[in-house]
């Protein structure tokens, strides 16, 4: 399945490629561990830049979600 047949992908936009499954991380800040977010990547079909963001909304909040939020 390619990025573009996933179905978030699909739900979100037609016009960028989003990984469609986001990566956790924890993070240090002070020498203590964050809690825990999600890194999402978004690279807008036919460009080369590169948008990323970083949310720590929990997993009932889609990954649609997150990216339509990044995006407006």
């Amino acid at each position: 399945m390619s990025l573009l047949d996933h179905p978030e992908a699909q739900a979100i936009l037609t016009d960028a490629v989003v990984t469609p499954d986001a990566v956790r991380l924890g993070a240090k800040q002070d020498g203590r561990i964050r809690p825990e977010e999600r890194l999402i990547v978004i690279r807008p079909v036919g460009e080369s830049r590169i948008d990323h963001a970083l949310t720590n909304a929990g997993p009932e909040v889609s990954l649609a979600e997150v990216v339509r939020a990044q995006r407006q």
